[in-house]
């Protein structure tokens, strides 16, 4: 192991990977002040790739930065260029050393959701095992908790990280997991919300095509009222309006003939009967309705 220290500020973050594991402030406190008392472990070097990027070890690097470390020892990983290898290399780095909290699980579902996991192995259905087992096993989890995960994801993607941040808020308020299980916050209760969460959007959006659909069919009854009293202006008084027929019946294709038929009887609810029969034949010409 080609170890070596560097000053801290040379270090790079990538978001993709420090979100990958969650960082409790609690975790982060606690290691800071093991810092300031022993010092940073000489045999715990943070991995990085060949131009400083962080791979693994971004709580250790917040807790020595806290601890007003200006250097940390360091281990160059060659041939790590791709995000994806990268995110593969500090999963398999983490999973072997920390039990993954609910949290934890779906930052990671999350980062590698519609990504390929290179090396990852199909899952054998003929023998009934389940589409997310490989996924499980690479996380080193239960197959349960990567399908809550994902749906999760597919039902509520955008506020994933507010899930994320009331998990690790429900680990720091329950360090001694003391609590019985049913008050504390976890990935099912986190599905549960995004569900609703899916159905209060879901509901707000048909309530506003509805709202938006009866705007737009006022807006069109009002244009078919006027095409046809137009139409029936220049056939009655033969005016030099100058909306031809065709042109109105270019206009009219736009109105849903369910609405012309409801626009028709009010219009002539009053009309004489030469205007009757002229409304009738300018349906004929212009909408091909029969006579």
């Amino acid at each position: 192991m080609n170890m070596k220290k560097i000053d801290i500020v040379q270090l790079k973050k990538n978001q993709s990977l420090a979100s990958l594991f969650t960082r409790p402030e609690s975790t982060i406190e606690r290691l800071s002040g093991k810092i300031k008392d022993a010092g940073f472990r000489q045999d715990k070097p943070i991995l990085v790739t060949e131009d400083n990027t962080i791979l693994d070890g971004y709580t250790r690097v917040e807790a020595a930065t806290r601890a007003g470390l200006k250097e940390v020892p360091i281990v160059v990983k060659d041939g790590l260029v791709k995000m994806q290898d990268m995110l593969e290399f500090a999963l398999a780095e983490q999973r072997d050393r920390r039990n993954l909290s609910d949290a934890d699980i779906l930052q990671c579902v999350k980062a590698f959701d519609g990504n390929d996991w290179s090396g990852l192995r199909k899952a054998d259905k003929e023998n009934g095992e389940h589409e997310y087992a490989p996924i499980a096993e690479k996380i080193g989890c239960s197959v349960y908790k990567v399908q809550l995960a994902k749906e999760i994801l597919k039902n509520d993607r955008a506020n994933v990280d507010e899930y994320v941040k009331r998990l690790v808020e429900s680990i720091e308020s329950d360090g001694s997991c003391k609590r019985r299980s049913s008050e504390r916050y976890t990935l099912r209760k986190a599905l549960a919300e995004a569900k609703e969460n899916t159905e209060k959007t879901n509901s707000k959006g048909k309530n506003a095509v509805q709202a938006n659909s009866s705007s737009q069919q006022s807006v069109l009854v009002s244009l078919a009222r006027d095409l046809i009293d137009r139409a029936m202006s220049y056939a009655v008084l033969k005016t030099t309006d100058p909306v031809q027929p065709k042109e109105i019946g270019k206009k009219l294709s736009s109105v849903p003939d369910a609405i012309l038929r409801r626009t028709k009887p009010v219009l002539s609810k009053k009309a004489t009967d030469q205007e009757k029969q002229i409304a009738e034949t300018f349906d004929w010409f212009v909408l091909g309705l029969p006579r």
